[in-house]
Formats: structure tokens, C-alpha cells, sequence
């Protein structure tokens, strides 16, 4: 059409090589790296990890491997289950990174960080870190300093053709719109359903499972995407859809939406499955989140700082796989009503709670609040606040904590409580400390 054309890269893979300047793609884990990486965290953290499990195996032998974190491992326990998984694509290999960061953080994070101990003991947490060995190793194989833009993976399709693009493989809407029957296209859809080793293996594996949450980790379009992706009408749940979504992309700054609203639409994706088939398994809150970057292999440089965008998003969708009661408040209100507590004095503490949950209801919510305080006698400490809803507030106002500092409990002295929350049965359990000073500093100088 008469346009003048330029080149300004002119082989990707060897562009890509050049700014990652290592052999074994650099910073960035290989597939052997990432099991070894595996066995490494279980060692590390036997208590809260399982060893790795293979889910089933490749076109050409490799296995897909999984591993879960929680405070029973090798449990199955009747706690709500999560699910993240990356490079369905080869050439994403930010998406291992983010899924690995995320499985270390919460074993070096247990039983310092109450945040993090909290979902560990209260949720079954999986990890599928490649869900594309085949495709992996190519690109290691063909470009050993990264940069290989394989995204398929290696099935022979005859002729000299290989690789199906797993990501448009799985069942629901397959054969749809985004997808390509044309075995060379980067979108090969598979010649059915389901064909693939590694789809059949994620989705047996789904199937034996009751997740509420999924991430499903792609790059790099800066991008939270929901489903529908093969379509622009909007899901039942849609609403909710946005408002995950966009807390999730509070550090990220990521858009969030639907494929066909941000992106381009494509079907037969994991997402859709995961939300929208319900024959074998409940229906999934499922997201794929496209982490950003400047390519496919992003600079050393970007990588920490793609990973931690992406570490909020992904402990917030752990958090909303069930209730998250967290303390929003508390005041106290002392009995001469001059904003102090006195020695001698009568006192009465109010909390507010928040379920962060935007999901799931905490129910038969109560508090509790205990002290070793040798000025402290308890008279009323503890409450019931009954249900609270997803995404709401419900506090002790009506039946505050009371009690009483004794007369001879020096001046200002800090007095130390804990906040204990329960709910569904006793079965979620959480503490805060809670402390002030009692009565006036001396002055010594004004």
C-alpha cells in the first residue's frame, strides 16, 4: 500500500538474549531449576508443604508438577482450596517467577506474619508453576540464554507441524472465536477438545478438587482479565468479577475486564472452564491475570518489581476463598467520660469488625478479649456479633467488653490485651493486640 516499513528488531529471540546476558535463562528459572526449586521449599518447610506431586505427564514424558501449602499438607481437610498456575505459554516466563514468589512467601512468611499464618492454617493453597514442560525446554533447548518464542506446546501434528496452544484447548467454547484450526498458527486450537496431556491433566486435577479461587497466570498485557473470553455478554457474577479484580490489581495498577474489552477475544481458555463448566466440579471464581513487563522475557531489572505487583493480587484471592474476619476498630470509653482510663476506674472496649471476604459470609462470629494484667479484673469479655456478610461491618456496641483498672495501677502505665476472634463454629480463629496507657504522664517539665 506504499507505506515504508522499518525494521527495528530483526530476530526477537536473539533481542532478548542480548538483555538477559546469562546462559540458563539468567535470573529466570529452567524447568529443571524450578523442580529443584520445588524440592528445596518442601525441605525447607516440610510442616506446611507437601513434596511435589505430578499431576500427569507430557507429550514427551515430563511431568507437570504441583505442589500445596498448609498447616495439614497431607490432609484433605474441609478448608476452602486455591489454585495458581503459569506458562501455559512457553515464552511467559515471567509467570513461573510470580507463582514461585508467591509459594515462598507464605512458607518464610508462616508463623511471623498473622496475615499469612491466618491463610495458611484456614485455606488449601496449590501451586502449578508450568503447565508447559515441553514448550519450556524447547525454548531452553534452541535458545539457552532465553529468549525463545515458543508458545505452544510439542505435540507432532504431521508434516513437519508441532505444538497445540494449550490455552485454547480446554473444553468449554472450544472451537470458538480466537482460536485457529491451522496446526503453524501460534493458536492451534488441537484436533478436539481436550486433546492435550497437559489440559487433561489440569482439569483430572480440578475435577478431584473444590477450588473457590484460581489464578491463571499469562504476560505481558498489564491486564486482569474474567470471563467471558470467548464472548461480550457478562457472566452471572460479573459484578463481583470487577470488584475482585480490582482490588487485586491495588499494587499492580493492572486494567481489569474481559478479554474481548481489553484484549481480544479468544476461546476455549482455562478461565471459562474453570468459571463456566460445572458438569465435573462447582463453578470457579477464575481469573487470569497477564502480568506486564516489557516482553515476554522482561529485563533482570523488572523482574522483582513484576513480582511483587503481583504478590497483593495473589494473597487477597487466597484471602477471599473464604471468610477473613479482621478487626477494623476498637475504642474505649471510661466512666468519668474524660477521654482516659484512671486507676480506679470502670471501662468498657468496643470492636468492629470487617469480613474482607468479598465471598464468603463469616458466620456465628464472636470476641473475646483476655489479659495477664495484674491491675485488670474482666467483668464482661466476651460477645456475640452473630453473622457478618461478605464485604461488611458488625461490632460489640450493644454488648461491649467491660472492666475494671484498680486503684493502685501506677500512672501511665501501658496495659496489654488480646482481641480473640471465632467464627463458623470455632473453626476460624484470629488475635490482636490491643494496648494503651492508663491515666497521666508526671510532667516534668513544661
Amino acid at each position: 500500500m506504499g507505506f515504508q516499513v522499518q525494521v527495528v528488531v530483526a530476530d526477537m529471540e536473539a533481542d532478548y538474549a542480548r538483555r538477559l546476558g546469562a546462559k540458563n535463562f539468567g535470573a529466570y528459572h529452567t524447568y529443571s531449576e524450578t523442580v529443584a526449586k520445588l524440592n528445596a521449599i518442601h525441605a525447607a518447610y516440610p510442616d506446611i508443604t507437601t513434596e511435589k506431586i505430578s499431576l500427569g505427564t507430557t507429550h514427551e514424558g515430563r511431568d507437570i508438577w504441583a505442589i500445596k501449602v498448609s498447616d495439614n499438607p497431607d490432609l484433605q481437610e474441609d478448608e476452602p482450596e486455591v489454585l495458581f498456575d503459569g506458562l501455559h505459554h512457553a515464552r511467559e516466563v515471567i509467570t513461573v517467577e510470580v507463582v514461585l514468589n508467591t509459594l515462598e512467601h507464605l512458607c518464610q512468611d508462616y508463623g511471623t506474619d498473622p496475615d499469612i499464618t491466618f491463610l495458611v492454617d484456614h485455606r488449601q493453597i496449590w501451586f502449578v508453576p508450568i503447565i508447559n514442560p515441553d514448550g519450556f525446554v524447547y525454548n531452553e533447548t534452541n535458545w539457552p540464554e532465553g529468549g525463545g518464542m515458543w508458545r505452544k506446546n510439542r505435540r507432532n501434528n504431521g508434516g513437519g507441524s508441532y505444538g497445540v496452544d494449550l490455552n485454547r484447548n480446554y473444553p468449554y467454547q472450544w472451537g470458538g472465536i480466537g482460536s485457529s484450526g491451522d496446526p503453524d498458527d501460534d493458536t492451534y486450537r488441537g484436533p478436539y477438545a481436550a486433546s492435550e496431556p497437559e489440559v487433561q491433566a489440569l482439569m483430572g486435577f480440578i475435577e478431584v478438587h473444590q477450588f473457590v479461587t484460581h489464578q491463571s497466570y499469562h504476560s505481558y498485557a498489564d491486564l486482569i482479565l474474567i470471563p467471558w473470553a470467548y464472548t461480550s455478554a457478562h457472566t452471572a457474577d460479573d459484578s463481583l468479577f470487577r470488584v475482585i479484580g480490582n482490588e487485586m490489581a491495588r499494587d499492580s495498577g493492572y486494567d481489569v475486564g474481559q478479554a474481548g474489552e481489553l484484549l481480544y477475544y479468544c476461546s476455549g481458555v482455562t478461565t471459562d472452564w474453570a468459571y463456566g463448566d460445572t458438569s465435573e466440579k462447582p463453578k470457579i471464581l477464575s481469573l487470569t491475570t497477564e502480568v506486564g513487563g516489557s516482553g515476554f522475557w522482561p529485563s533482570v531489572n523488572e523482574l522483582d518489581p513484576l513480582v511483587q505487583d503481583n504478590l497483593y493480587s495473589d494473597l487477597y484471592l487466597i484471602q477471599t476463598a473464604g471468610c477473613f474476619p479482621s478487626l477494623e476498630e476498637w475504642t474505649i470509653e471510661d466512666s468519668a467520660g474524660n477521654d482516659r482510663v484512671d486507676p480506679g476506674e470502670l471501662a468498657e472496649l468496643t470492636v468492629t469488625l470487617r469480613n474482607d471476604s468479598p465471598l464468603v459470609m463469616a458466620g456465628d462470629v464472636t470476641v473475646e478479649l483476655r489479659t495477664d494484667e495484674e491491675y485488670v479484673v474482666l467483668i464482661d469479655d466476651s460477645s456475640s456479633l452473630g453473622d457478618i456478610g461478605t464485604d461488611a461491618l458488625a461490632g460489640n456496641g450493644s454488648d461491649p467488653f467491660s472492666f475494671r483498672v484498680s486503684a493502685d495501677c501506677p500512672q501511665w502505665r501501658r496495659l496489654h490485651f488480646t482481641l480473640e476472634i471465632g467464627a463458623d463454629g470455632g473453626e476460624v480463629y484470629r488475635e490482636y493486640p490491643l494496648s494503651f496507657r492508663v491515666g497521666q504522664p508526671t510532667v516534668i517539665y513544661a
